[in-house]
């Protein structure tokens, strides 16, 4: 399947799951947080230190190392100082994610998975999308349904058809109304 994001955009959610990622796990977050508060130091190596003498020292040194080369990937982070513009400018893009016009900038997507499972999870994704778009109505007819699943899709009849078999979408009995489960 092919990205639907512009590259910029997809960037953007990149490096956002990589903050949020870094910043859950108690594993990098406290590393990270001691080396953005370390920014200005550099970092003190001991050259007449033994790096095969097993001491608790080189242990911390070798994991706050280990660490170190974990977090090397994080673009909005070097040597501890945050890089402020480049957060500011992802956090703009996050916020252009969410805005009305997104449907102006994002592609449709060419083809759903093929797993079933992933694929219903992606149907009943782009249901809830369009449904939200027309908050104030409880139930869109088939036209308007297919209508605003072809903003997202082009096989709007098997987006339908999933939401419908998995029990997400109720059709009314005539088949001309399409209301979310409550």
């Amino acid at each position: 399947m092919s990205s639907p994001l512009p590259n910029q955009d997809a960037e953007a959610l990149k490096r956002a799951r990589m903050i949020v990622a870094a910043l859950a796990s108690s594993t990098l977050r406290r590393p990270l947080l001691r080396d953005i508060m370390e920014a200005r130091e550099e970092p003190r190596l001991d050259p007449h230190r033994d790096p095969t003498e097993n001491t608790a020292q080189n242990t911390a040194e070798d994991t706050a190392d280990s660490s170190r080369s974990k977090r090397a990937q994080y673009d909005w982070l070097a040597r501890g100082i945050i890089n402020e513009p480049l957060l500011r400018e992802t956090s703009t893009q996050l916020k252009n994610l969410l805005s009305e016009d997104l449907i102006l900038r994002v592609g449709r997507l060419d083809q759903l998975p093929a797993k079933e499972p992933e694929r219903i999870t992606q149907s009943q994704l782009i249901i809830r999308t369009v449904f939200q778009r027309v908050k104030p109505r409880k139930f869109l007819t088939e036209p308007e349904l297919n209508a605003g699943l072809a903003m997202f899709v082009e096989d709007v009849a098997l987006v339908r058809r999933d939401g419908v078999d998995s029990g997400f979408l109720d059709r009314s009995s005539d088949g001309a109304r399409y209301a979310l489960r409550a």
